[in-house]
């Protein structure tokens, strides 16, 4: 029997714990007490200072701002030496002022109509890095193609059609994913940024007008410059625009919100939510 004692006395723990709570629990859970192990045994990490952490965001800021100065410096390189001149060129060709004038009214039209379908195309599948680099990639494949056009006047605006139709959004695609990159605090120097775009555009319309009414095979030289420009700009949106999967996640938190909206409640990136001014 005093075995049997013993035995009850060592499962219900020591009796002044036992006697002083009323029951047969230990106060403290092993959870907690495991919690307790684990806040012990954790290694302990030396955290930068705040001078090392400023010098590393600064050093990324101006990394990636460089970086989208080329950006935009190509991208406007390669749109600057073809784009200004083609009137130039058809009237090269041996095309009327009239054919001219038709061949020009292209463009404004089907950046009118295709513009709106990619962004929102972007904006919905949330891919605007695979829709830019698509875009601009066709782009200048049907602008290359104009070169090979002489003396079919359907041909030349089909690939003109083409040209406007997957070149109308890539700008503004371009603008809207590098705004999205930037730090907040950065976000207000975009012009100056953006301004390396118009340099490299201005640099190389006024090189290619002289080209082209300097040498015999100017234009040949202009489609040239173009095409190598294109491939520089389109390295550099590979290695800067981020990839597709931050813009997914925007696209199904836009999604969301959109859904909870309609139910009357509202999400805050912090998570909290808030449904017909109670908070849940």
């Amino acid at each position: 029997m005093s075995s049997l004692q013993e035995q009850q006395q060592v499962n219900n723990g020591p009796p002044c714990v036992s006697s002083f709570f009323g029951t047969n629990e230990i106060p403290f859970s092993n959870s907690s007490t495991h919690e307790m192990n684990i806040e012990k045994n954790k290694p302990t990490v030396a955290m930068p200072s705040s001078d090392e952490n400023e010098c590393r965001g600064l050093t990324s800021v101006l990394s990636h701002r460089n970086k989208i100065r080329l950006l935009y410096f190509f991208y406007r390189i390669s749109t600057g030496s073809i784009i200004p001149i083609m009137s130039l060129y058809m009237q090269h060709a041996g095309w009327s002022s009239d054919q001219i004038g038709k061949l020009q009214s292209i463009r404004p039209i089907m950046t009118m109509l295709s513009a709106p379908m990619w962004g929102g195309l972007a904006d919905r599948t949330g891919r605007k890095r695979l829709v830019l680099m698509t875009t601009f990639v066709t782009s200048a494949i049907f602008r290359l193609f104009v070169r090979f056009t002489e003396g079919n006047f359907v041909l030349l605006a089909t690939a003109l059609c083409a040209t406007s139709f997957f070149y109308s959004a890539t700008t503004s695609l371009l603008d809207s994913i590098v705004v999205s990159t930037l730090p907040e605090n950065e976000k207000r120097n975009f012009g100056k940024l953006r301004l390396w775009g118009e340099i490299g555009n201005g640099v190389s319309s006024s090189t290619m007008m002289y080209v082209v009414n300097k040498f015999d095979h100017g234009f040949d030289y202009a489609f040239l410059i173009h095409g190598i420009s294109s491939v520089v700009a389109l390295a550099f949106m590979v290695f800067c625009v981020p990839d597709d999967c931050a813009n997914q996640s925007t696209a199904k938190e836009v999604s969301t919100n959109g859904t909870h909206l309609r139910n009357n409640t509202l999400i805050f990136r912090n998570g909290t939510t808030w449904k017909e001014g109670a908070r849940m």
